[in-house]
């Protein structure tokens, strides 16, 4: 018998339209988007954020962070390009709450070393 097999991830995909005005008076879309894939292990459950932790998607991940099960939570930000105050403020109660953040690029590393702090 080999290891048994996690479920496939889930995988949630949001966009979000925010209309803003520019100089010339045609109308911009500007779009937040985040990509969050949620990984249940048997240890641990990872969530995995690609894109930008701003406006309403920072609602969208904390109800990804209620919604998980109730293990050890892993949350990967290597992939995010912008987190917001609000963003940062979530990040932090998940942090205290006991989730680790783990990183490989570097502005989400002094993000999470300044949480460690």
């Amino acid at each position: 018998m080999g290891r048994p097999r996690s479920a496939a991830p889930t995988i949630i995909q949001v966009e979000f339209d925010s209309r803003q005005g520019n100089c010339t008076g045609l109308g911009r879309m500007v779009y937040e988007v985040i990509r969050i894939t949620c990984h249940n292990e048997a240890a641990l459950t990872r969530l995995v954020l690609e894109g930008k932790l701003a406006g309403a998607c920072v609602d969208e991940l904390d109800k990804c962070w209620h919604d998980a099960p109730a293990s050890t939570l892993l949350i990967d930000l290597t992939s995010v390009s912008f987190i917001d105050d609000r963003g940062k403020q979530l990040l932090k109660r998940m942090h205290d709450n006991g989730a680790t953040l783990i990183s490989s690029s570097i502005m989400s590393r002094c993000l999470i070393e300044e949480l460690d702090s």
